[in-house]
């Protein structure tokens, strides 16, 4: 019960009042200044990220992004389907607090890419849907009811790559 209010709270926050660190127009809304850093970092040293959110602007779908204490440490991160309404869908991306920087940026890849998979499916409208596409579209994942996707990975690896650059021409 508690854990389910911090949620409604987190929901009202970033959705209701549309906080002070969205960038405008976009649809990835990070929670606090904290994590905007993060999505900051990330769109400036990743294309592969910066695809990622191009291809989620032009959906139907906002995704917060919360860096906080996951519950099973073989979690890095996870996605939470929150609400829908007739023209759009709302998720949270959430990412293990204790990850380092570049990895905080490699698993908000791998989180978004799920979000881009749930972005490009309109029949997913509430978790039970979500749960569904993964059951039937993803292989078993770390922990009891957790899917992982080949794109997922991909996108992973592929980030991973890219933060491992000397130069970031962009970032300056």
């Amino acid at each position: 019960m508690r854990r389910a209010a911090s949620w409604r709270s987190v929901y009202f926050a970033c959705v209701l009042l549309g906080g002070p660190v969205a960038p405008a127009g976009s649809r990835l809304r990070p929670v606090s200044a904290f994590e905007a850093g993060v999505v900051r970092e990330g769109l400036c040293q990743s294309p592969t990220l910066r695809a990622l959110a191009d291809r989620l602007d032009a959906s139907d779908l906002t995704v917060h992004v919360s860096v906080t204490r996951v519950p099973d440490r073989r979690l890095a991160g996870g996605l939470r389907f929150l609400a829908a309404t007739p023209t759009d869908r709302v998720l949270l991306i959430e990412i293990a607090f204790g990850l380092d920087r570049y990895a905080r940026i490699v698993m908000l890849g791998h989180e978004l890419q799920h979000a881009v998979e749930v972005a490009e499916t309109s029949q997913i409208r509430d978790k039970e849907s979500l749960r569904r596409f993964y059951a039937s579209h993803g292989v078993a994942g770390a922990i009891e009811g957790g899917f992982e996707t080949d794109a997922a990975r991909l996108a992973e690896i592929a980030i991973r790559k890219e933060l491992t650059r000397t130069s970031h021409p962009r970032c300056h």
